[in-house]
């Protein structure tokens, strides 16, 4: 009985060490409409992770909190910015980009810079997008702390601190960029696929 175990325990151990291989690992493909639900998915739980009473349950979820909507909104800002980016590099999903313009996507997809608002902002030069409302939020406190460089990872591991009015306020630029972002991006079947047709 003991020798069973040890043989079934040490074929898991080399189906595990098999499954790491990188042969057997699948990239994940994102599409467009995968990047604007996922960013409007986190946008609605950054809010209720603001808006939740901490009294209502027996016990307040560890989750709940302005760090972790701060972080949400990151992410929600993160996926925006990469649907506009496949969009305008007329690709439909992370793949095509990758035949298109290795390099875009080794920097903005595969990188620790793909994580970091700015990088993408700048890519898409978002100050330029935004002139609508004014373009003066560039430069204010807001966007300056949501731009952070340690950003997303101070907030994931809870280095950083942010107060709940904070988190408010970068939730609600968060939605007006989002908006403005997301507008006119849609997926559309054979995108990036016409050759010389118009």
């Amino acid at each position: 009985m003991v020798q069973d175990r040890d043989i079934a325990r040490s074929l898991v151990i080399r189906v595990a060490r098999k499954s790491r291989s990188p042969k057997n690992v699948r990239e994940i493909i994102y599409t467009i409409a995968r990047f604007q639900r996922a960013s409007r998915s986190h946008l609605g739980v950054a809010e209720q992770a603001l808006t939740r009473t901490p009294g209502r349950s027996l016990r307040r979820r560890p989750a709940d909190g302005p760090f972790t909507a701060a972080y949400l909104v990151h992410v929600a800002l993160e996926c925006a910015l990469k649907a506009r980016i496949l969009f305008r590099s007329g690709c439909q999903d992370t793949d095509h980009l990758k035949r298109k313009d290795v390099g875009a996507y080794n920097a903005l997809f595969r990188s620790r810079e793909g994580h970091k608002l700015l990088a993408l902002a700048d890519h898409l030069r978002l100050s330029n997008l935004m002139t609508g409302d004014g373009g003066e939020w560039v430069e204010d406190a807001c966007w300056k702390s949501m731009i952070f460089e340690e950003r997303p990872y101070s907030l994931r591991y809870g280095a950083q601190t942010v107060k709940r009015d904070k988190a408010m306020e970068e939730l609600r630029r968060a939605k007006k960029i989002v908006e403005v972002v997301l507008a006119g991006v849609q997926f559309v079947r054979g995108l990036g696929k016409r050759s010389d047709k118009r």
